[in-house]
């Protein structure tokens, strides 16, 4: 089964792989930063299309005041009318890259500085898509005096960035976290902290990556003794093989900041080398990078689950005869005990748990021991039978909060106005807080988008997917139901 599950991975990932590297249509162009007044100047435009051929439209919408030259169409039908250029192809060039020249000349320009833009339009499997430019500034003026500008503006955004770099830093070192690795483009922070009552630590990563919007890959190397499960994969593809973590993303999320974090757990044999190192990889203007991640020592674990023994000799130094306010500090140590047995619950939970309360109550004395029990049964019974109906097929939630302390029922109202249902469920040792419940990814995608805009905004909400009401991955979801991606 475990092997089934592992070639399944695999093959999932080599699926992922393909449809990001082999599909992808991407445009680029070249503009210059600067124009002078009646001097034209070259602009390039570069498309990646891959096997792509028959019809295709590039079109850009120009200044008013410029005039455009066309040097090379590539065999496609130019025209440049009501200051928009446009070039159709009947049929792409055979070749998988290729290139548009022309003369861009700013006659009679109405400002100083100017972005262009634009879009290629192409016929795949017969629906039209679209591929939009990113958008590139120029300046107008005499270039010289515009090069100096230039220089002195990049080294004010350098100190600026520096500055607001070190500050994050200084917010991330005082909140506990780790500086492991930092380029031009990102600063990485690893947080390793102690999860309560269990023999297990959270790892958190915190990524400040700017302007990071494509592939991305987190690997993570895991001492011997250790095993890993998925806490927060932020919409990645999560994967645990060999001690190696990895989150994948086919696109990082939109945004400067990313955080994603994985539980693990203490077996009986460890490595000496009791560290997490790791790598970063990324894909940036069609380049892939990669980075070390420096180590991180793991905090030592020991656990011993005393809380019923606690209980048991609190009731055995009491009294013979049991007070009410006794019996009520019982049942809620015993209600936690419960809550902490939901993690993983069925039947056989909810037999262990009701043991339990039956050795702790045969230490109450023979006048109190009827009375006590039907309190603790009639508490156990209630909250074990507190479950909700079965979910089937394919869903999607938006998670909005997790931790591991029961949060009131008016809080989410409060703190965030949220005023729809939210629903409570026990995953890998935390109370995770979701609202919504939708058939299609797309929906809950907009959901979540809805809560990341409102006043008081969750920025970290994403979306958990679940099969048969089982938490699984976003990606393997929309395997199973064969839906489509959205960013």
């Amino acid at each position: 089964m475990v092997k089934s599950i592992v070639v399944l991975l695999n093959l999932i990932g080599l699926i992922i792989f393909e449809l990001f590297y082999g599909e992808t249509v991407t445009v680029k162009q070249d503009v210059p930063n600067t124009i002078e007044i009646n001097v034209g100047d070259t602009v390039q435009v570069s498309i990646k299309k891959g096997d792509l051929s028959g019809f295709a439209k590039l079109q850009q919408d120009m200044p008013l005041g410029f005039d455009i030259e066309i040097i090379d169409s590539k065999g496609g039908t130019f025209s440049f009318k009501d200051n928009v250029l446009k070039i159709i192809w009947i049929s792409l060039p055979l070749e998988e890259e290729f290139k548009i020249t022309y003369l861009l000349t700013a006659e009679a320009p109405e400002k100083e500085e100017y972005k262009l833009d634009g879009k290629f339009s192409y016929i795949e499997q017969n629906e039209k898509q679209s591929v939009d430019f990113s958008s590139t500034s120029m300046k107008i003026g005499n270039k010289a005096a515009l090069v100096q500008e230039n220089v002195l503006s990049n080294k004010e955004k350098t100190k600026n960035k520096e500055d607001k770099n070190q500050i994050k830093k200084q917010n991330a070192i005082e909140e506990g976290s780790k500086l492991v690795a930092e380029g031009d483009d990102f600063i990485i922070y690893r947080q390793i902290s102690k999860i309560d009552k269990t023999k297990q630590l959270k790892v958190e990563i915190l990524i400040e990556k700017e302007e990071i919007n494509s592939f991305g890959k987190i690997e993570e190397f895991i001492p011997l003794g250790y095993t890993a499960t998925e806490d927060n994969s932020n919409e990645g593809f999560f994967s645990f093989k060999n001690n190696v973590v990895k989150i994948l993303w086919m696109a990082m999320p939109f945004g400067d900041r990313l955080t994603a974090s994985y539980i693990i757990e203490k077996n009986d044999i460890v490595d000496n080398d009791n560290k997490i190192s790791g790598k970063f990889s990324f894909l940036k203007n069609e380049q892939t990078f990669e980075s070390d991640l420096a180590s991180t020592d793991l905090p030592s674990i020991e656990f011993i689950d005393t809380e019923v023994n606690e209980i048991a000799a609190e009731i055995e130094d009491s009294s013979t005869e049991i007070d009410q306010p006794l019996v009520d500090e019982m049942t809620s140590n015993l209600e936690t005990e419960i809550d902490d047995k939901k993690l993983n619950e069925d039947s056989q939970d909810a037999d262990e748990v009701i043991k339990e309360s039956t050795t702790v109550s045969d230490n109450v004395s023979v006048n109190s021991e009827e009375a006590s029990a039907m309190v603790i049964e009639k508490e156990l019974v209630s909250a074990i039978t507190k479950i909700p109906l079965p979910e089937t097929g394919i869903s999607y939630k938006v998670q909005i909060a997790a931790g591991h302390n029961e949060i009131a029922a008016d809080y989410f109202i409060k703190k965030h106005g949220i005023k729809e249902q939210v629903s409570t469920e026990f995953h890998e040792g935390w109370r995770k807080y979701t609202i919504g419940k939708f058939p299609i990814y797309k929906e809950a995608r907009d959901h979540r988008n809805q809560i990341w805009e409102t006043d008081n905004k969750i920025s970290d909400a994403f979306v958990t997917a679940y099969n048969q009401g089982n938490r699984i991955t976003v990606q393997e979801a929309l395997m199973i139901s064969k839906q489509q991606w959205f960013k």
